[in-house]
């Protein structure tokens, strides 16, 4: 599990399914079917996305980031360079994922709706 893939589960984002099953006498595109694992993917983790959710966590001052000129970025003790193997997506669901457990509720919230657009 990739740390974006237990960022939604984190957040609680159901999974898409590609061809929308049809469970309880309804059709439905976003679900937990373990019938469906294959065939399923959470909504993708845009840019956009990210952004809203720094937004989130600078504003609660519980973020912080600075990109140098040289492609080397810093999120509070964490560096990442470009001669890392993980990407800046990774790295950010990484550190939202540290953080979780510390995120007050409403935040969990925003963050959930903004993750499932």
């Amino acid at each position: 599990m990739t740390e974006i893939e237990r960022m939604y589960q984190n957040a609680g984002v159901l999974k898409e399914c590609l061809s929308p099953c049809y469970i309880n006498k309804t059709w439905r595109k976003l679900h937990d079917c373990p019938n469906c694992d294959k065939r399923t993917n959470y909504p993708p983790f845009t840019a956009e996305k990210q952004l809203e959710i720094i937004k989130i966590l600078v504003h609660k001052s519980i973020f912080s980031i600075t990109i140098a000129s040289n492609n080397e970025y810093h999120v509070f003790g964490f560096t990442k360079t470009g001669d890392f193997k993980i990407s800046f997506e990774e790295a950010l669901a990484s550190y939202i994922n540290s953080l979780w457990q510390d995120i007050k509720e409403e935040d969990k919230i925003k963050i959930k709706r903004i993750l499932e657009e």
